[in-house]
């Protein structure tokens, strides 16, 4: 008669070094490909952030802008660019690679609208484009700017694209807005976004 205790005990065996091997091997796999779909996900999920963050601050900003631009009386801009060769390039093609190959001004714009004057303009210590209404306090109405310029198309002289408007008892046809912005935590290169508000037929 055979022994119980013989037959518990020759039933019961651990399992190999390989079989070990292949599972740690299969665990591993499955945490690796778990982790990385997470990790793209986040990232995915951090870089759209970023993109809508990026989209909300230029809509408001050229939104506040075109309004005050599309209601004014007067307008004058002082410009930091100085290159006079550019004043008289009748494609908008033309500004946009010159602005991109120098790198986009810090323009200040000053609107006067309802007999009060309006300021746009960057503060260099926040990276926020400020509006100043003139008796009131500067309000920041976009944040990560990093640059925004103004060009201005002449409705005399053949239309000419101009850097610097310095007619304020004239208006211009046209004024190009330009907005270079950068997210909040830079994750994103800078990206350009842009508007033309016409002001003369």
């Amino acid at each position: 008669m055979m022994n119980p205790r013989c037959n518990i005990k020759r039933n019961q065996r651990g399992f190999t070094l390989p079989e070990m091997v292949f599972v740690i091997a299969i665990v591993a796999v499955i945490t690796i490909t778990v982790y990385t779909s997470f990790k793209t996900i986040i990232s995915s999920y951090e870089k759209n952030s970023a993109v809508i963050w990026r989209l909300e601050n230029a809509r408001t900003a050229l939104g506040d802008i075109s309004n005050h631009l599309s209601t004014c009386s007067s307008l004058l801009s002082y410009s930091s660019l100085s290159d006079q060769t550019f004043f008289f390039s009748h494609d908008l093609v033309t500004v946009e690679s010159t602005l991109a190959a120098r790198g986009y001004s810090q323009d200040t714009l000053s609107v006067f609208v309802d007999n009060t004057t309006v300021w746009y303009y960057i503060d260099p210590a926040t990276r926020e484009l400020n509006r100043l209404v003139q008796g009131g306090q500067a309000e920041p109405i976009a944040f990560g700017v990093m640059s925004v310029s103004f060009v201005f198309m002449n409705p005399t002289g053949g239309s000419k694209w101009e850097f610097e408007w310095s007619k304020p008892n004239k208006l211009p046809r046209s004024v190009y807005v330009a907005l270079t912005i950068q997210d909040d935590k830079r994750r994103l290169e800078p990206h350009v976004y842009t508007t033309m508000v016409t002001l003369n037929e």
